[in-house]
């Protein structure tokens, strides 16, 4: 399995996007601003997270939440990632208030991983980074953003959710307190000869690129999956994305 990854600062000082890269004997990758394509045997562990903007430390805590990944076996079954994933916050929490004299204590972060085997993909998901597979030619979203915006959506409150900004989050890791952790989205998708990739992306770039855009450019043969991802950079940035960028590609 190739996997390519570009992380783009956005109009800040540091990239508050991290990933995470884990393939069967092979040392785990952590890394915040890069451009990457590295083999990953099966099983492997995927992630991104996204440290939330407008709270001290957001990078910090997006780093922190994928070496603690790093270090933990993936378990067999999705169910059992929710009890890892809520440890790892506590963890985080206290290091947190613990760390530097506390003057990250408000830090927090999203979180979409994939654990893949030859056969099936295991995915555990909290915030608004996102997880999708490009099935046949067509893009299928595998996680909810957890957003006061998509909230509204699917509760039938169009006109409140035309006014809502779409990156406000009401579920993450950290943030101070265990209750913000809300929901922690889990599930399993067998892998058919259909699906040719896995892709996650963070906010900057989805919120920023439509469906048909990101079909056309993941489909093209006349292209490396290095310049797809850049492709999808440039079109994030060209329709005003000023956020942290980053795509995952993994290709079956």
């Amino acid at each position: 399995m190739i996997v390519t990854c570009i992380s783009v600062t956005g109009n800040h000082e540091h990239c508050e996007d991290c990933t995470l890269v884990a393939g069967n004997g092979a040392d785990p990758v952590v890394i915040h601003e890069h451009s990457s394509e590295m083999n990953a045997a099966f099983p492997a562990l995927l992630a991104v997270a996204d440290g939330v903007g407008g709270l001290p430390g957001g990078r910090r805590a997006s780093e922190f939440v994928l070496n603690e990944l790093s270090s933990r076996r993936p378990p067999e079954t999705h169910e059992a990632w929710e009890g890892i994933i809520r440890d790892i916050n506590a963890k985080l929490i206290t290091h947190a208030e613990t760390a530097d004299e506390g003057r990250y204590a408000a830090m927090a972060t999203t979180l979409s991983l994939v654990h893949l085997t030859e056969n099936s993909l295991i995915y555990a998901h909290a915030g608004n980074t996102r997880i999708q597979i490009l099935n046949g030619i067509y893009l299928r979203r595998v996680t909810d953003d957890q957003t006061m915006y998509q909230w509204l959506l699917d509760t039938g409150n169009i006109e409140a959710a035309e006014k809502a900004p779409k990156n406000e989050i009401y579920s993450c890791m950290g943030a101070g307190n265990a209750s913000n952790l809300k929901r922690i989205q889990t599930g399993t998708i067998p892998i058919t000869d259909s699906q040719k990739a896995v892709i996650i992306t963070s906010d900057g770039i989805h919120e920023y690129t439509d469906t048909d855009f990101l079909e056309d450019t993941l489909n093209r043969t006349d292209i490396s999956t290095m310049k797809k991802a850049e492709l999808i950079i440039e079109e994030a940035l060209r329709n005003g994305s000023e956020d942290d960028m980053t795509i995952m590609i993994a290709k079956f």
